[in-house]
Parts: structure tokens; C-alpha cells; sequence
């Protein structure tokens, strides 16, 4: 079964190995909504707030908050992808992180309404027609596979 988010970053924060940050503030994810034109789903925002952004060994989930990294500033980067020729980012998906080869996770807000969005996998190489594919029905089940497989890879 997979946790809520709130224990799901209980556990990811009392894990040394796992990086981030010290949080981002209420006024910088408002700021953020605002700059993006988008409302930030629920559960990433508790995660902004808790954790601003994470590094679970090579994988780095882009975040706010005063000590996030320029490379993993949520706006900035999202900004940069929804210019991206190759990509065409669209408006109703937020990035939250980058696979290495050009292709992006993202939260889909096209429903603001729903406590929880889906994970879409963001191909730059596909037709434009089918760039977009479901990854995963919940960002904190999207987020677990990630902290399991760095667990699995530390403990051997």
C-alpha cells in the first residue's frame, strides 16, 4: 500500500543519504502558481513545504524554497521547457524532474480540483501527438519506487 505523503516524507527525510532542502515558504509557492499560471497539486506542495527539493542519489526532484540549487529551481526550469522547441511543454503539466535524456516527469494540473495527479511521462522524441504517456497514478507512489530503488541500491 502506498503512504500518504506526509509519512512517505517522514521516512525520505529521516533518511541521511537522501538530500534537500530546508523548505519552501507558503508566499514562495503562491509566487511560484503565480509566475507558472498553474494551481500546484497538494501533495507537492506539502512536499515543497517539507522539503523543498530532493536529491535521492542521482535523481533530483526540482523544488523552491532558499537553498534549492539553481538547476533544480522548479520555475526557472519549467520555464525553460515550456520554451524548449523540442519538447513544447504543455501549459497544464508541471516538470518535477528531468530523466537525464531530455524527457520530463510532471505532475498533469489540468483538473486543479483533485487532491492527487497523475505522473506523465514527457518523451522530447516522439511525435507531438504522443509525447505525453501516464507514469504513475500518484506522485507519492511515484517518489516511493524512487527511495525503494535508492534503498535497495545502498543496502547492497
Amino acid at each position: 500500500m502506498v503512504p500518504n505523503i506526509e509519512s512517505l516524507l517522514d521516512r525520505v527525510l529521516a533518511i541521511p543519504e537522501i538530500e534537500h532542502g530546508t523548505g519552501a515558504t507558503g508566499h514562495e509557492i503562491e509566487e511560484a502558481e503565480q509566475l507558472l499560471c498553474l494551481k500546484i497539486p497538494v501533495d507537492y506542495c506539502v512536499m515543497l513545504r517539507r522539503a523543498g527539493w530532493l536529491a535521492i542519489g542521482h535523481q533530483e526532484f526540482w523544488g523552491l524554497g532558499p537553498d534549492v540549487p539553481k538547476h533544480l529551481h522548479l520555475v526557472r526550469a519549467t520555464q525553460l521547457w515550456r520554451t524548449n522547441q523540442w519538447v513544447g511543454l504543455p501549459g497544464h503539466l508541471l516538470p518535477i524532474k528531468e530523466d537525464g535524456g531530455g524527457n520530463l516527469f510532471c505532475l498533469d494540473c489540468s483538473h486543479p480540483d483533485l487532491n492527487e495527479h497523475p505522473i506523465i511521462f514527457q518523451s522530447r522524441d516522439a511525435e507531438p501527438a504522443n509525447r505525453s504517456s501516464f507514469w504513475a497514478a500518484t506522485l507519492c507512489e511515484f517518489v516511493e519506487d524512487y527511495v525503494d530503488e535508492f534503498l535497495a541500491e545502498e543496502l547492497q
